[in-house]
């Protein structure tokens, strides 16, 4: 659990600034080895990696803004810009997972100067791979099932933007949402920048493209479908923040 979940911790992100440069963009859909490559990447020096758990279980009053950003880009209410994603992701020299996966332009904007890594599998294995995690769990998954007012706004955005993320439903439309999204990725970013990739591939091609040198390990292999249910079961259960929130360190 330790090599996914990091500390669990209640900072107020908007006192926050960029303290890191942005670096690195994973801009591939959840299910698709973003566990694993954001182990990767912080064993390569990309301090720290944002990814779901560091919204839904690392910090999660992260959620109030990532409600923010939904509003802004999918309801057209308010505004979120440069200002505000370096105070939700100013920490970070790296992103990958959902919620960051669809904001992929957004964050192409914001940091022009990041790779962009297109993390993908086969759209039939990852169709299989989210019908037994993400759609399995996420019906559970209930706003009003909590009085804690940090764990209301995290089920809020786990429903919210899942349905941004596959608009029209999964069984119906899951495998043509993915065919959009990565054909969106190659169409928006310059091919010098872009790196289509699999985990299965391993160091090499990761490496290759940032320009690091391989490290002497087997790559990180993390949250296959069991140990996906595993941690959606605890942490569904357990009660992971702080009541006194946190300033910006």
């Amino acid at each position: 659990m330790a090599a996914i979940f990091g500390e669990v911790t209640n900072i107020d992100r908007r006192t926050c600034s960029r303290v890191v440069p942005m670096r690195v963009i994973c801009a591939g859909l959840p299910r698709t080895g973003t566990a694993s490559l954001r182990a990767a990447l912080k064993r390569l020096g990309y301090e720290d990696t944002y990814h779901m758990v560091s919204a839904a279980f690392e910090n999660m009053k992260d959620c109030e803004m990532w409600m923010d950003a939904i509003r802004a880009k999918f309801d057209g209410i308010g505004k979120f810009e440069k200002e505000d994603w370096d105070q939700l992701l100013g920490h970070c020299q790296a992103v990958t997972d959902s919620p960051c996966a669809s904001f992929v332009p957004e964050l192409v904007k914001a940091y022009p100067e990041a790779k962009v890594i297109l993390n993908t599998r086969d759209v039939d294995a990852w169709y299989t791979s989210v019908s037994n995690t993400i759609e399995a769990t996420l019906p559970n998954v209930d706003a009003e099932s909590t009085e804690r007012p940090e764990e209301i706004v995290r089920n809020q955005m786990l429903k919210k933007i899942w349905d941004v993320t596959i608009p029209g439903g999964f069984e119906k439309e899951g495998k043509a949402a993915f065919c959009k999204h990565y054909d969106a990725v190659r169409q928006a970013v310059p091919s010098e920048k872009l790196l289509e990739y699999s985990v299965k591939e391993g160091w090499e091609p990761l490496c290759k493209f940032l320009g690091v040198p391989v490290p002497d390990e087997p790559f990180p292999r993390l949250n296959d479908t069991a140990m996906f249910l595993k941690s959606a079961k605890k942490f569904g259960l357990e009660r992971l923040q702080s009541e006194t929130s946190q300033a910006c360190p």
